[in-house]
């Protein structure tokens, strides 16, 4: 899996490739975290390039979300690829979690 970083202001937006499963799901715990607890309160994942997300990378999007309401923040997902779209249908992750087309929409949803 590569991830891919940019930054609007205060919104940090991380665009994900590959596949997010238990293989990876660490890195991506270790590197979400670290661009948390560098001060960051505002994520925007972009997953227009990612293949598949696994049970593993499903928990560390809910982890994300309790540090980052413990810190006053926010994470939404955006560009969801259809693979990807089927499984957070599944999981119900629309339910605890703002989903938006664009990276547009949703760096504005944070504002």
């Amino acid at each position: 899996m590569e991830i891919n970083e940019d930054k609007r202001g205060d919104v940090v937006i991380l665009s994900l490739s590959g596949r997010l499963d238990v293989t990876t799901a660490k890195t991506f715990h270790e590197r979400i975290f670290s661009v948390i607890d560098s001060g960051v309160q505002r994520l925007v994942v972009d997953f227009s390039q990612l293949e598949y997300v696994s049970s593993s990378g499903l928990r560390v999007f809910y982890q994300v979300s309790v540090k980052l309401k413990e810190k006053g923040g926010r994470i939404v997902f955006c560009r969801l690829s259809d693979p990807v779209k089927r499984i957070f249908d599944i999981a119900d992750m629309a339910a605890d979690f703002p989903i938006f087309v664009t990276r547009e929409e949703a760096i504005e949803n944070l504002s």
